[in-house]
């Protein structure tokens, strides 16, 4: 069955971004007294760029908005989200990991962008070779120039990476052909590095071409939403193939929708 997505603008995909949270459900939450007490009702740009800010406010010096982060990221997960979050309280007993340890190497991947900085702050977070959880850290710290990735954005560049004008590499092609195809469930590691910089490139380049409309100052963080918000969310997605996007993202203010 084909079906062809609907468009979107960028601005309204944007303005559409919801992902509600509310950390109060947090199980342990009464042992962390000021922590897990925020309920994201709308879960839209606006609440979620202030978790981000309350998030760098405290990273360098606290552990509990790490551990706020986690429970925020794994949210629609269902038990994952207390489960990896107590998971990763447990790593960083076990290690002696200090807030600013944590705060250090993430700043020390964001200068350098090299997979080694990358690997080394990982370490820190999670057991096991999933790299989501680890860069959304990344995109909190510094969202002008760092998106979140996962496996809904990287389905949506796969699902047409020629209109997009994304970047053909072999081992980029090799990880969209792996979630274009999968019937099981797919995740990114650090086997997909080279995709990964690429959609990062690529984010950083939608950032500057949208804000050169001056209605917006986009950030890089800001695409990465506005491609999750355009991908649907599973009420809208119940009669559309796995492999193709509710919505196709266009820039009209630019009138090269075909581009987009």
């Amino acid at each position: 069955m084909d079906i062809d997505p609907q468009s979107l603008d960028w601005h309204d995909a944007l303005a559409g971004y919801r992902y509600p949270v509310d950390l109060r459900k947090f199980s342990d939450r009464s042992s962390f007294e000021g922590w897990f007490d925020q309920n994201l009702v709308a879960g839209d740009l606006s609440e979620t760029t202030r978790f981000e800010n309350r998030f760098r406010e405290s990273a360098g010096s606290h552990l509990e908005p790490w551990y706020e982060v986690v429970f925020w990221k794994m949210y629609s997960q269902g038990n994952a989200r207390d489960s990896q979050t107590k998971r990763t309280m447990k790593l960083f007993r076990d290690n002696n990991t200090s807030a600013q340890r944590l705060w250090e190497r993430c700043s020390e991947f964001t200068q350098s962008e090299s997979e080694g900085s990358f690997r080394q702050f990982q370490d820190l977070l999670i057991k096991g070779d999933s790299i989501a959880v680890a860069f959304t850290f990344v995109a909190f710290s510094t969202p002008s120039r760092f998106p979140m990735v996962d496996t809904r954005t990287a389905r949506y560049v796969a699902s047409d990476p020629s209109r997009l004008d994304f970047p053909s590499a072999r081992n980029i092609d090799k990880t969209l052909n792996k979630f274009r195809t999968s019937r099981r469930s797919t995740y990114l590691t650090l086997s997909d590095w080279d995709f990964i910089s690429g959609w990062v490139d690529w984010c950083r380049k939608m950032a500057d071409r949208l804000s050169a409309h001056k209605k917006h100052i986009w950030r890089a963080r800001d695409v990465e939403m506005a491609v999750f918000r355009a991908w649907g969310e599973p009420r809208e997605r119940r009669s559309i193939p796995k492999n193709i996007p509710r919505y196709q993202l266009i820039d009209r203010l630019s009138q090269r929708s075909d581009l987009i």
